[in-house]
Protein backbone atom coordinates (compact mmCIF):
# COMPACT_ATOMS: atom_id res chain seq x y z
CA UNK A 1 0.00 0.00 0.00
CA UNK A 2 1.25 3.71 -0.54
CA UNK A 3 0.14 6.65 0.95
CA UNK A 4 1.28 10.37 -0.30
CA UNK A 5 1.47 13.03 1.71
CA UNK A 6 2.10 16.42 0.67
CA UNK A 7 3.74 18.84 2.57
CA UNK A 8 4.62 22.61 2.07
CA UNK A 9 7.51 23.81 3.26
CA UNK A 10 8.79 27.14 2.21
CA UNK A 11 5.98 27.48 -0.34
CA UNK A 12 7.85 24.28 -1.96
CA UNK A 13 5.75 21.15 -2.23
CA UNK A 14 7.45 18.68 -1.47
CA UNK A 15 6.11 14.56 -1.51
CA UNK A 16 7.38 12.10 0.71
CA UNK A 17 6.38 8.30 -1.00
CA UNK A 18 6.58 5.96 2.29
CA UNK A 19 6.28 2.74 0.99
CA UNK A 20 5.09 -0.30 3.53
CA UNK A 21 5.75 -3.53 2.08
CA UNK A 22 3.83 -6.27 3.83
CA UNK A 23 4.72 -10.23 3.37
CA UNK A 24 3.20 -12.15 0.13
CA UNK A 25 2.46 -15.41 2.06
CA UNK A 26 0.52 -16.20 4.93
CA UNK A 27 3.44 -17.58 6.93
CA UNK A 28 4.95 -15.94 9.74
CA UNK A 29 8.66 -16.22 9.77
CA UNK A 30 11.04 -18.45 12.46
CA UNK A 31 12.07 -16.15 15.04
CA UNK A 32 15.63 -17.21 15.72
CA UNK A 33 16.11 -17.64 19.14
CA UNK A 34 19.90 -16.37 19.88
CA UNK A 35 18.77 -12.82 18.38
CA UNK A 36 16.11 -10.09 19.77
CA UNK A 37 12.89 -9.18 17.70
CA UNK A 38 13.59 -5.99 14.82
CA UNK A 39 11.50 -3.30 14.45
CA UNK A 40 10.96 -1.99 11.18
CA UNK A 41 13.47 1.14 10.20
CA UNK A 42 11.30 4.83 11.20
CA UNK A 43 12.42 7.22 8.55
CA UNK A 44 13.00 10.49 9.34
CA UNK A 45 10.09 13.58 7.79
CA UNK A 46 12.90 15.22 6.03
CA UNK A 47 14.88 12.59 5.01
CA UNK A 48 16.06 12.67 1.38
CA UNK A 49 14.79 15.96 1.00
CA UNK A 50 16.80 19.36 -0.37
CA UNK A 51 17.97 21.83 1.92
CA UNK A 52 15.50 24.11 2.51
CA UNK A 53 17.31 27.81 0.27
CA UNK A 54 16.63 31.00 3.16
CA UNK A 55 14.50 33.52 1.05
CA UNK A 56 15.72 37.07 1.75
CA UNK A 57 12.66 39.83 1.45
CA UNK A 58 12.53 41.83 -1.60
CA UNK A 59 13.21 45.57 -0.19
CA UNK A 60 10.76 48.40 -1.17
CA UNK A 61 12.26 51.21 -3.24
CA UNK A 62 13.09 54.12 -1.00
CA UNK A 63 10.52 57.28 -1.80
CA UNK A 64 11.55 60.91 -2.80
CA UNK A 65 10.67 63.40 -0.33
CA UNK A 66 8.40 66.23 -2.60
CA UNK A 67 8.99 69.52 -2.11
CA UNK A 68 6.90 71.78 -0.01
CA UNK A 69 4.03 73.85 -2.44
CA UNK A 70 4.52 77.56 -2.41
CA UNK A 71 2.32 79.35 -0.65
CA UNK A 72 0.02 81.74 -3.51
CA UNK A 73 0.67 85.35 -3.86
CA UNK A 74 -2.08 87.02 -2.73
CA UNK A 75 -4.29 89.29 -4.21
CA UNK A 76 -4.30 92.54 -3.30
CA UNK A 77 -7.48 95.22 -3.44
CA UNK A 78 -7.39 98.48 -2.53
CA UNK A 79 -10.61 99.96 -1.60
CA UNK A 80 -11.86 103.89 -1.17
CA UNK A 81 -14.10 105.05 1.24
CA UNK A 82 -17.63 103.04 1.37
CA UNK A 83 -21.13 103.44 3.06
CA UNK A 84 -20.95 102.32 6.41
CA UNK A 85 -23.36 99.45 5.26
CA UNK A 86 -21.42 98.07 2.37
CA UNK A 87 -17.79 98.62 4.82
CA UNK A 88 -19.37 96.59 7.17
CA UNK A 89 -20.43 93.62 4.95
CA UNK A 90 -16.95 93.36 3.72
CA UNK A 91 -15.31 92.85 6.62
CA UNK A 92 -17.52 90.21 7.26
CA UNK A 93 -17.08 88.32 4.33
CA UNK A 94 -13.32 89.03 4.90
CA UNK A 95 -13.38 86.74 8.00
CA UNK A 96 -15.45 84.35 6.36
CA UNK A 97 -13.80 83.71 3.09
CA UNK A 98 -10.72 85.19 2.73
CA UNK A 99 -9.48 82.45 -0.22
CA UNK A 100 -11.12 83.24 -3.05
CA UNK A 101 -11.80 79.97 -5.68
CA UNK A 102 -8.56 80.32 -7.49
CA UNK A 103 -7.06 79.75 -4.10
CA UNK A 104 -4.93 82.12 -3.36
CA UNK A 105 -5.79 84.54 -0.03
CA UNK A 106 -6.85 87.63 -0.49
CA UNK A 107 -5.53 90.87 1.06
CA UNK A 108 -6.60 94.94 1.42
CA UNK A 109 -3.75 96.76 0.65
CA UNK A 110 -3.86 100.87 -0.13
CA UNK A 111 -1.40 100.10 -3.20
CA UNK A 112 -2.88 96.87 -4.51
CA UNK A 113 -2.93 95.07 -8.13
CA UNK A 114 -6.59 95.47 -8.57
CA UNK A 115 -9.01 98.66 -7.14
CA UNK A 116 -12.39 100.00 -6.35
CA UNK A 117 -12.52 103.45 -7.50
CA UNK A 118 -15.66 106.08 -7.18
CA UNK A 119 -15.77 107.78 -10.55
CA UNK A 120 -18.63 109.99 -12.24
CA UNK A 121 -21.24 107.06 -13.88
CA UNK A 122 -20.87 109.06 -17.08
CA UNK A 123 -17.51 108.77 -17.24
CA UNK A 124 -16.61 105.56 -15.39
CA UNK A 125 -14.42 103.06 -16.67
CA UNK A 126 -13.56 99.57 -15.92
CA UNK A 127 -16.43 97.01 -14.50
CA UNK A 128 -19.49 99.13 -12.54
CA UNK A 129 -20.27 96.97 -9.57
CA UNK A 130 -22.70 99.51 -7.75
CA UNK A 131 -24.30 102.89 -8.19
CA UNK A 132 -24.51 105.85 -5.50
CA UNK A 133 -27.00 109.14 -6.00
CA UNK A 134 -26.94 112.10 -4.47
CA UNK A 135 -28.95 115.07 -4.60
CA UNK A 136 -28.26 118.32 -4.01
CA UNK A 137 -30.48 119.83 -0.93
CA UNK A 138 -31.42 123.15 0.27
CA UNK A 139 -34.21 124.67 2.58
CA UNK A 140 -37.57 124.19 1.16
CA UNK A 141 -38.27 127.43 0.76
CA UNK A 142 -35.12 127.86 -1.60
CA UNK A 143 -36.39 129.92 -4.64
CA UNK A 144 -33.65 128.60 -6.85
CA UNK A 145 -34.63 125.60 -8.98
CA UNK A 146 -31.27 124.11 -9.97
CA UNK A 147 -27.46 124.94 -11.55
CA UNK A 148 -25.11 123.97 -13.61
CA UNK A 149 -22.11 121.82 -13.55
CA UNK A 150 -19.79 124.31 -13.20
CA UNK A 151 -21.36 126.15 -10.69
CA UNK A 152 -21.53 123.18 -8.75
CA UNK A 153 -18.25 122.70 -8.86
CA UNK A 154 -17.71 126.51 -7.81
CA UNK A 155 -19.89 125.78 -4.75
CA UNK A 156 -17.68 122.63 -3.97
CA UNK A 157 -14.70 124.79 -4.03
CA UNK A 158 -16.00 127.65 -1.76
CA UNK A 159 -16.25 129.89 -4.30
CA UNK A 160 -20.17 130.23 -4.05
CA UNK A 161 -22.53 132.52 -1.37
CA UNK A 162 -23.61 129.36 -0.01
CA UNK A 163 -21.58 127.00 2.51
CA UNK A 164 -21.06 123.25 2.05
CA UNK A 165 -22.66 121.01 4.46
CA UNK A 166 -21.47 117.38 4.57
CA UNK A 167 -22.04 114.60 6.76
CA UNK A 168 -18.43 113.21 7.65
CA UNK A 169 -18.46 109.57 6.08
CA UNK A 170 -19.93 110.96 2.97
CA UNK A 171 -17.60 113.60 2.47
CA UNK A 172 -14.59 111.28 2.53
CA UNK A 173 -16.42 109.44 -0.02
CA UNK A 174 -17.60 112.30 -2.44
CA UNK A 175 -14.11 113.80 -1.67
CA UNK A 176 -12.80 110.31 -3.93
CA UNK A 177 -14.61 112.38 -6.89
CA UNK A 178 -14.88 115.95 -6.61
CA UNK A 179 -11.84 116.41 -4.66
CA UNK A 180 -11.67 118.15 -0.47
CA UNK A 181 -14.57 120.22 -0.24
CA UNK A 182 -13.51 124.01 0.66
CA UNK A 183 -14.47 125.59 3.65
CA UNK A 184 -17.07 122.84 4.36
CA UNK A 185 -18.78 122.41 7.55
CA UNK A 186 -18.44 118.57 8.86
CA UNK A 187 -21.13 117.04 10.76
CA UNK A 188 -21.13 113.83 12.23
CA UNK A 189 -25.20 113.17 10.76
CA UNK A 190 -26.84 114.89 8.16
CA UNK A 191 -27.57 118.50 8.22
CA UNK A 192 -31.38 119.17 9.38
CA UNK A 193 -33.50 121.80 7.09
CA UNK A 194 -33.27 123.84 9.88
CA UNK A 195 -29.52 124.41 9.93
CA UNK A 196 -29.12 124.48 6.23
CA UNK A 197 -31.47 127.54 6.98
CA UNK A 198 -29.70 129.07 9.69
CA UNK A 199 -26.41 128.57 7.80
CA UNK A 200 -27.85 129.54 4.35
CA UNK A 201 -25.93 126.24 3.25
CA UNK A 202 -27.16 123.34 1.06
CA UNK A 203 -25.79 119.75 1.49
CA UNK A 204 -25.68 116.97 -0.55
CA UNK A 205 -27.49 114.29 0.66
CA UNK A 206 -27.51 110.34 -0.19
CA UNK A 207 -31.09 109.97 -2.60
CA UNK A 208 -32.21 107.50 0.24
CA UNK A 209 -31.99 110.17 3.09
CA UNK A 210 -34.02 113.01 1.50
CA UNK A 211 -37.17 114.11 3.12
CA UNK A 212 -39.82 116.10 2.46
CA UNK A 213 -38.20 119.31 4.86
CA UNK A 214 -35.77 119.89 1.96
CA UNK A 215 -35.79 120.80 -1.65
CA UNK A 216 -33.78 119.21 -4.16
CA UNK A 217 -32.05 121.50 -7.09
CA UNK A 218 -31.74 120.13 -10.19
CA UNK A 219 -28.32 119.92 -11.72
CA UNK A 220 -27.98 120.81 -16.08
CA UNK A 221 -31.69 120.55 -15.72
CA UNK A 222 -31.75 116.77 -14.43
CA UNK A 223 -33.54 116.08 -11.65
CA UNK A 224 -32.73 113.37 -9.23
CA UNK A 225 -36.05 113.03 -8.15
CA UNK A 226 -37.71 112.36 -11.63
CA UNK A 227 -37.67 108.63 -13.06
CA UNK A 228 -36.93 110.48 -16.07
CA UNK A 229 -33.61 110.90 -15.06
CA UNK A 230 -30.59 110.55 -17.61
CA UNK A 231 -27.75 109.08 -15.14
CA UNK A 232 -25.08 109.90 -17.74
CA UNK A 233 -25.80 113.29 -17.36
CA UNK A 234 -25.75 113.82 -13.80
CA UNK A 235 -22.82 114.82 -12.16
CA UNK A 236 -23.83 113.14 -9.05
CA UNK A 237 -24.67 109.86 -10.39
CA UNK A 238 -21.43 107.93 -9.09
CA UNK A 239 -20.25 104.20 -9.98
CA UNK A 240 -17.92 102.05 -7.99
CA UNK A 241 -15.69 100.66 -10.40
CA UNK A 242 -13.22 97.60 -10.25
CA UNK A 243 -10.31 97.61 -12.15
CA UNK A 244 -6.96 95.33 -12.48
CA UNK A 245 -6.06 91.79 -13.61
CA UNK A 246 -8.23 89.76 -11.36
CA UNK A 247 -11.12 91.75 -11.75
CA UNK A 248 -13.28 88.86 -13.09
CA UNK A 249 -12.63 86.73 -9.94
CA UNK A 250 -12.83 89.06 -7.63
CA UNK A 251 -16.43 90.79 -9.18
CA UNK A 252 -18.47 87.64 -7.91
CA UNK A 253 -16.83 87.84 -4.54
CA UNK A 254 -17.33 91.45 -4.35
CA UNK A 255 -21.14 91.49 -5.55
CA UNK A 256 -23.01 90.26 -2.69
CA UNK A 257 -21.06 92.70 -0.45
CA UNK A 258 -21.97 95.53 -2.15
CA UNK A 259 -25.82 95.22 -1.97
CA UNK A 260 -28.21 97.25 -2.56
CA UNK A 261 -26.09 97.96 -5.30
CA UNK A 262 -27.68 101.50 -5.69
CA UNK A 263 -29.90 103.51 -3.51
CA UNK A 264 -32.55 104.72 -5.90
CA UNK A 265 -34.48 102.53 -8.35
CA UNK A 266 -36.54 104.39 -10.93
CA UNK A 267 -38.87 101.64 -10.79
CA UNK A 268 -40.35 102.55 -7.94
CA UNK A 269 -40.56 106.26 -8.46
CA UNK A 270 -44.03 108.03 -8.92
CA UNK A 271 -43.69 111.30 -10.10
CA UNK A 272 -46.85 113.22 -9.26
CA UNK A 273 -47.30 116.73 -10.08
CA UNK A 274 -50.19 118.85 -8.45
CA UNK A 275 -51.35 121.89 -9.91
CA UNK A 276 -52.88 124.71 -7.81
CA UNK A 277 -56.52 125.81 -8.72
CA UNK A 278 -57.54 125.98 -12.18
CA UNK A 279 -60.76 128.06 -12.94
CA UNK A 280 -60.96 128.10 -17.15
CA UNK A 281 -63.28 131.35 -16.99
CA UNK A 282 -63.07 135.09 -16.98
CA UNK A 283 -60.14 136.40 -18.02
CA UNK A 284 -58.64 133.17 -19.39
CA UNK A 285 -61.72 132.01 -20.78
CA UNK A 286 -61.84 135.22 -22.74
CA UNK A 287 -58.03 134.12 -24.26
CA UNK A 288 -59.78 130.70 -25.18
CA UNK A 289 -62.63 131.68 -27.14
CA UNK A 290 -60.01 134.23 -28.99
CA UNK A 291 -57.02 131.51 -29.37
CA UNK A 292 -58.54 127.81 -28.99
CA UNK A 293 -59.52 126.00 -26.14
CA UNK A 294 -55.60 124.58 -25.93
CA UNK A 295 -54.13 127.99 -25.25
CA UNK A 296 -53.72 127.32 -21.89
CA UNK A 297 -51.83 124.45 -22.48
CA UNK A 298 -49.10 125.93 -25.17
CA UNK A 299 -46.58 126.17 -22.73
CA UNK A 300 -46.98 123.78 -19.91
CA UNK A 301 -48.32 121.10 -21.55
CA UNK A 302 -45.07 118.75 -22.33
CA UNK A 303 -44.05 119.14 -18.43
CA UNK A 304 -47.09 118.23 -17.05
CA UNK A 305 -48.10 115.56 -18.73
CA UNK A 306 -44.51 113.73 -18.35
CA UNK A 307 -45.89 113.43 -15.25
CA UNK A 308 -47.11 109.73 -14.37
CA UNK A 309 -49.85 111.09 -12.08
CA UNK A 310 -50.97 115.01 -13.18
CA UNK A 311 -53.58 116.44 -10.83
CA UNK A 312 -55.50 119.38 -11.16
CA UNK A 313 -58.01 121.53 -8.61
CA UNK A 314 -60.58 122.05 -10.62
CA UNK A 315 -62.52 124.94 -8.90
CA UNK A 316 -65.49 125.78 -11.06
CA UNK A 317 -67.88 123.35 -12.70
CA UNK A 318 -68.57 122.26 -16.18
CA UNK A 319 -71.46 123.78 -17.53
CA UNK A 320 -72.15 123.10 -21.03
CA UNK A 321 -72.96 126.69 -22.95
CA UNK A 322 -71.35 128.66 -19.75
CA UNK A 323 -71.39 131.99 -21.30
CA UNK A 324 -67.95 133.98 -21.08
CA UNK A 325 -68.56 136.70 -18.43
CA UNK A 326 -64.91 138.96 -17.81
CA UNK A 327 -66.76 141.67 -16.16
CA UNK A 328 -64.65 143.16 -12.86
CA UNK A 329 -65.43 141.07 -9.66
CA UNK A 330 -67.67 138.62 -11.70
CA UNK A 331 -67.87 135.81 -9.09
CA UNK A 332 -69.99 133.44 -10.38
CA UNK A 333 -68.06 130.96 -12.51
CA UNK A 334 -68.10 128.52 -14.96
CA UNK A 335 -66.58 126.68 -17.66
CA UNK A 336 -67.58 124.97 -20.98
CA UNK A 337 -67.24 121.80 -21.28
CA UNK A 338 -65.01 122.17 -24.40
CA UNK A 339 -62.33 123.81 -22.39
CA UNK A 340 -61.77 120.64 -20.79
CA UNK A 341 -60.00 120.29 -23.71
CA UNK A 342 -56.84 122.08 -22.67
CA UNK A 343 -56.91 119.91 -19.47
CA UNK A 344 -56.69 116.98 -21.52
CA UNK A 345 -53.94 118.45 -23.28
CA UNK A 346 -51.52 118.37 -19.84
CA UNK A 347 -52.00 115.12 -19.02
CA UNK A 348 -54.86 114.95 -16.25
CA UNK A 349 -55.21 112.29 -14.64
CA UNK A 350 -57.62 113.14 -11.55
CA UNK A 351 -59.35 116.15 -10.70
CA UNK A 352 -60.00 117.58 -7.32
CA UNK A 353 -63.04 119.53 -6.39
CA UNK A 354 -62.08 121.10 -3.36
CA UNK A 355 -62.36 124.71 -4.72
CA UNK A 356 -64.90 127.00 -3.21
CA UNK A 357 -66.99 127.41 -6.96
CA UNK A 358 -67.56 124.20 -7.48
CA UNK A 359 -70.73 124.79 -6.10
CA UNK A 360 -71.59 128.69 -7.85
CA UNK A 361 -74.37 127.24 -10.12
CA UNK A 362 -76.18 125.46 -7.01
CA UNK A 363 -77.01 121.84 -6.53
CA UNK A 364 -78.33 121.42 -10.39
CA UNK A 365 -75.22 122.76 -11.50
CA UNK A 366 -73.10 120.33 -9.28
CA UNK A 367 -75.28 117.63 -10.86
CA UNK A 368 -74.36 118.42 -13.56
CA UNK A 369 -71.03 119.06 -14.02
CA UNK A 370 -70.48 115.58 -11.81
CA UNK A 371 -72.62 113.82 -14.55
CA UNK A 372 -69.68 115.50 -16.85
CA UNK A 373 -66.93 113.99 -15.14
CA UNK A 374 -68.84 111.00 -14.69
CA UNK A 375 -69.64 110.65 -18.63
CA UNK A 376 -65.91 110.89 -19.71
CA UNK A 377 -64.64 108.45 -17.09
CA UNK A 378 -62.74 111.16 -14.98
CA UNK A 379 -61.06 110.19 -11.67
CA UNK A 380 -62.49 113.02 -9.31
CA UNK A 381 -62.78 113.18 -5.37
CA UNK A 382 -63.76 116.01 -2.81
CA UNK A 383 -67.06 116.05 -3.94
CA UNK A 384 -70.53 114.04 -4.91
CA UNK A 385 -74.00 113.66 -4.63
CA UNK A 386 -73.97 112.80 -1.10
CA UNK A 387 -71.63 113.11 2.18
CA UNK A 388 -70.78 110.13 1.87
CA UNK A 389 -69.37 110.18 -1.53
CA UNK A 390 -67.75 113.36 -1.11
CA UNK A 391 -66.09 112.47 1.80
CA UNK A 392 -64.55 109.24 -0.19
CA UNK A 393 -60.93 109.26 -0.87
CA UNK A 394 -59.66 108.61 -4.04
CA UNK A 395 -57.16 105.33 -3.90
CA UNK A 396 -54.46 105.65 -6.70
CA UNK A 397 -51.75 103.03 -7.65
CA UNK A 398 -48.55 103.55 -9.58
CA UNK A 399 -44.90 101.65 -9.76
CA UNK A 400 -45.57 99.72 -6.98
CA UNK A 401 -46.87 103.03 -4.57
CA UNK A 402 -49.90 103.53 -3.68
CA UNK A 403 -51.72 107.06 -2.66
CA UNK A 404 -55.07 107.93 -0.85
CA UNK A 405 -56.08 111.79 -1.86
CA UNK A 406 -58.62 112.94 0.66
CA UNK A 407 -60.44 116.56 0.39
CA UNK A 408 -62.83 118.52 2.54
CA UNK A 409 -65.35 120.97 0.71
CA UNK A 410 -66.81 123.05 3.69
CA UNK A 411 -67.27 126.24 1.99
CA UNK A 412 -69.39 128.39 4.73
Amino acid sequence: MSIRVQIRMLGIPLFIVLTLLTACNNKEPTPTPSSSPTSSPILSPTAGLPTPVALSPTPLPTSTPLPPTPTPAPITLAIPPLPAAWQKALETQLQQTPILDDGRPLRLDPAGSNQLQWQVLSSATGTVLAQRFYALAAPFATVRDGLTTEEFRAWWQGKAKHRVWLQADEAALLAAVWGQPVAARITESAPSAAQLADAKSWTLLPFDALDPSYKVLQIDEQSVLSNQLQPSRYPLALALTLQGPDAALLQPWLTPVLQPASNRDASRLTQLIMTGVTAMSRGTAEKMEEKGYLYPALVISDTLAAADITHVSNEVPFIEGCKVNNTYMNLVLCSDTPYWQALEAIGTDIVGLSGNHVNDFGRKGTRESLGFYRKNNIPIYGSGLNEKEACAPLLWEDHGNRFAFLAALAWW
